[in-house]
């Protein structure tokens, strides 16, 4: 078997489960050769976000930068029902056509606040990715 080529297909920052291969949109994790198959449409979408907030914590001379995410109460359902699923065992978190990260989905999320860690990237890349979150991308 073949390596996966990740799709060109825009995905819009959201919330994602797996797919099965060749039943959804291959894409690669950023900074990573690993690709994933992504379900099409998000569970959690970037339309039910209503705050977007880049945070910055500062921890034994370090700095740690989240996106962090506040969704409406529609989304706050969608998170609800599509985390700690166990149909579902992995998560994919996709801002503005960036895969960040696959993750376990094995916590379930009832605040409707997804905080995101942002390691290794610029301020201005973090700055693009909560501008495009603000402007529903």
């Amino acid at each position: 078997m073949g390596k996966k080529i990740a799709d060109t297909i825009y995905m819009p920052t959201g919330f994602y489960f797996l797919a099965p291969e060749g039943k959804g949109i291959n894409k690669r994790v950023e900074k990573s050769e690993t690709v994933y198959t992504i379900a099409p449409s998000p569970f959690a979408a970037v339309k039910n976000i209503s705050k977007v907030k880049l945070r910055t914590t500062h921890f034994k001379d370090k700095d740690d930068a989240e996106l962090c995410l506040t969704f409406d109460d529609q989304g706050t359902k969608d998170i609800e029902e599509g985390t700690g699923n166990s149909m579902h065992p992995k998560i994919a978190v996709v801002i503005a056509n960036k895969l960040l990260y696959v993750v376990e989905n094995t916590s379930k999320i009832k605040t409707g606040i997804m905080c995101i860690a942002l390691i290794g990237y610029s301020e201005q890349e973090m700055e693009a990715m909560r501008h495009s979150v603000e402007n529903k991308r």
